[in-house]
């Protein structure tokens, strides 16, 4: 697992992903991943929508902090804590959808304001606006089903061979076996996504 000190240790701060001189703005987190360690995503420019699958429990402190473009967060059902500054300074930000069914812990600065839209699982308001600084947003409707969290990323890869880019575009491989623990750009017929190797 990389854990990054602050965001200046994160080689990728601030940073564009390309892969074959094509813009990534869907930033797609892999099934099985627990954790979004901190600064993962800091600063990440031109990524527009996140999806965070059911199998993260925590989401750490600025992982998302100042990714300017990013307008939608889709949070699955087994995140129980996102972190300090975690979407703060994403200015953007119009869209949270959190299939989680107990409000997962937050901070009064987890988001430098709660303007965007909160879409929250039917019958789970009334739990959202008594968790603290969950009631801070404004717009909050519950209008989710639970049972269409984000189990696993909807993918149409077939049986194309795959290719596998570090962060820097250099193709390191063909297969997810031999990597070392880091993120990855996988490339599989016309699909292109990010992946996190525990």
């Amino acid at each position: 697992m990389i854990d990054f000190h602050n965001s200046s240790f994160n080689p990728a701060w601030y940073s564009q992903l390309y892969l074959n001189d094509e813009k990534i703005t869907e930033l797609n987190i892999p099934y099985g991943i627990k954790k979004i360690k901190q600064y993962s995503f800091n600063g990440f420019i031109d990524i527009v929508s996140v999806k965070i699958p059911n199998s993260v429990i925590s989401v750490e402190d600025y992982s998302f902090y100042n990714c300017k473009d990013l307008r939608f967060v889709t949070l699955g059902t087994g995140i129980n804590k996102i972190g300090k500054h975690a979407f703060a300074s994403c200015a953007s930000l119009k869209t949270i959808n959190s299939y989680a069914e107990t409000p997962p812990e937050i901070f009064t600065d987890t988001f430098s304001d709660y303007e965007a839209s909160l879409h929250i699982p039917k019958g789970s308001k009334d739990d959202y606006q008594l968790t603290s600084y969950w009631y801070l947003f404004n717009n909050m409707t519950d209008d989710l089903n639970p049972s269409d969290g984000v189990e696993e990323i909807d993918s149409d890869i077939t049986d194309e061979p795959m290719e596998i880019f570090d962060m820097n575009g250099i193709k390191v491989g063909a297969s997810t076996e031999v990597l070392t623990p880091g993120f990855y750009i996988l490339k599989q017929g016309g699909n292109v996504k990010k992946i996190g190797v525990n």
